[in-house]
């Protein structure tokens, strides 16, 4: 079966392709999507180990692609052979879809969109694939255009626009017949999807602002994103590689018993770390005592904001900050070392970068929302939505309440059950062949 994976945030499908390209039944056909420039959804930030200064990364969203491909190539990267770049193709006029039944200002708007010439290419990729599995808004309207049947694996913006959820205030009338455009062909979109898959019970949707009757409609599937499982050292050896990490940064492990380590962007509207310096500087004393640091990675819009707090409640000596954003290889690096991970407390769910910790035995701290209970069940993670449970959870870490290596090993053993490549494999073919034997969400 030839599979072809399409849409660029935070490289989900990049890792789809790259979990399937080991399965000789599955023929990957990975398409680059060159609509995102964003840095984190570049193939070369999931392949090699590098650092980007946090200044540098915004400005890289606005990069060209000359620009990007010069940068590949100075990390060393070269593209595997099951990727395929629009950039490079030559467009075949043959593959052109007919959209001549769209009402006159979408069959406008439809024309000049596929006018790109990356969009026409993307076009002839998907057309020469059995299935496609897309994440994005031009991936859901191309694979839709393409005719081929296809498997929408959304990453929030795309199905919240498709369930009427943004109502952006646009000034100008061209802006709003173009998202009214944009809306009415997603929401074909998802209605004739083989179904929206996701390990996210509600499709990233969230049981709230009143989506709850779209998504009853949606054929909401359990479908995990492919994590293989890491070894993970024992505590002798992980200290060690620890200390050699961190003096990588400029950072050493004085006085330092047990690290938790913060991967996300520094984001509280999105992410919630405000909510963890409060506890840290609430926990202040008992936390330097048991010697728990906490390092973040260093990114996101409120990362001189988060640093302030730290110089202005003295835990600076607790919470330190790298000043770079670290590629994936680099991630698991530190999760291979970190005695516990902390993700977000606003989302109500998990997502890649949760996922990669736990499968490197990483504990992890977080907020999952109810609604993994009422479908699929949520990992073993330490669950913590406000500051006072941060508090709570800090205390039982600092005194060792907290059984971190029993976590780990709970962790691991659900990642192996529930995202293993060879279980969301199985879990995707069959959504091909026999959608009606995935489990459903809602």
């Amino acid at each position: 079966m030839k599979i072809g994976f399409y849409g660029g945030m935070a490289n989900n499908m990049y890792v789809f392709a790259k979990a399937f390209s080991t399965n000789e039944r599955i023929h990957v056909h990975y398409i680059r999507d060159r609509s995102d420039k964003y840095p984190i959804s570049q193939p070369v930030w999931e392949d090699q180990a590098f650092v980007m200064h946090y200044e540098t990364l915004p400005q890289a969203n606005n990069w060209n692609w000359r620009q990007w491909t010069c940068y590949e190539r100075e990390q060393g990267w070269e593209a595997p052979k099951w990727l395929q770049d629009p950039n490079a193709m030559e467009i075949d006029l043959a593959d052109k879809v007919n959209i001549s039944r769209l009402p006159l200002v979408d069959y406008i708007w439809t024309k000049r969109y596929l006018a790109s010439p990356h969009r026409m290419a993307t076009l002839s990729a998907m057309k020469s694939c059995d299935g496609l599995l897309v994440c994005g808004l031009e991936g859901c309207i191309l694979a839709r255009l393409s005719g081929k049947p296809y498997i929408i694996w959304p990453h929030g913006g795309d199905s919240m626009l498709a369930a009427g959820l943004f109502q952006p205030s646009l000034r100008h009338l061209r802006q709003r017949i173009a998202h009214g455009v944009i809306v009415r062909h997603l929401k074909k979109a998802f209605d004739e999807a083989i179904c929206i898959g996701s390990h996210e019970p509600t499709g990233i949707l969230h049981d709230y602002l009143g989506a709850e009757d779209y998504l009853k409609k949606l054929p909401v599937v359990f479908m995990p994103i492919p994590i293989p499982v890491r070894i993970r050292s024992s505590p002798e050896v992980r200290r060690t590689k620890l200390i050699a990490l961190l003096s990588q940064f400029g950072l050493n492990a004085s006085g330092l018993n047990r690290l938790g380590f913060v991967p996300s962007r520094v984001d509280y509207r999105w992410k919630g770390q405000d909510r963890l310096l409060k506890a840290i500087a609430i926990k202040r004393e008992q936390l330097k005592k048991a010697g728990v640091k906490f390092l973040f990675a260093g990114w996101g819009e409120d990362l001189l904001l988060a640093k302030k707090f730290a110089e202005d409640n003295d835990i600076s000596d607790i919470a330190l900050f790298l000043n770079v954003a670290l590629s994936k290889p680099m991630l698991f690096q530190f999760y291979a070392v970190a005695d516990f991970a902390v993700d977000q407390f606003i989302l109500g769910m998990y997502g890649t970068a949760a996922l990669e910790a736990m499968a490197a035995g990483c504990p992890l701290m977080t907020w999952l929302s109810d609604k993994y209970d009422r479908s699929w069940g949520a990992p073993p993670v330490m669950n913590v939505q406000t500051t006072e449970d941060i508090i709570q959870a800090l205390d039982q870490i600092a005194t060792g309440e907290c059984d971190l290596e029993a976590i780990s090993c709970r962790l691991q053993h659900w990642m192996k059950n529930i995202h293993s490549p060879e279980n969301a494999m199985n879990i995707v073919v069959s959504a091909f062949e026999k959608p009606d034997s995935i489990p459903r969400g809602w």
